[in-house]
């Protein structure tokens, strides 16, 4: 077993990661406060969670997630080369 897919594992287990809240249910995710993320082809600088496929079904862009107790809106979804695993690009800035 790789180290990334064990921390994954570790991940599913709730030993590692961060607390967050998506549709009402309690998640764990990775989270990375500043993470280098391409959007439209530019680099730039935001917040990303890694996360459980199974624990976010039907997630979209425009929703929001709450990790640690802030509030984030999903600007990108994407799937991972680890199978099950989801990435969300976020922001802090929510608009309704």
């Amino acid at each position: 077993m790789s180290v990334f897919t064990d921390r994954f594992s570790s991940l599913a287990a709730g030993t590692v990661g961060a607390d967050a809240v998506f549709r009402g249910s309690r998640i764990r995710v990775l989270f990375i406060e500043d993470d280098t993320v391409i959007e439209n082809g530019i680099e730039t600088r935001k917040p990303t969670v890694e996360c459980l496929a199974s624990d976010v079904p039907d997630v979209t862009k425009g929703m929001t997630i709450t990790v640690d107790e802030t509030e984030y809106a999903i600007t990108l979804v994407e799937a991972t080369n680890t199978k099950g695993i989801m990435r969300l690009t976020l922001s802090k800035e929510i608009t309704i």
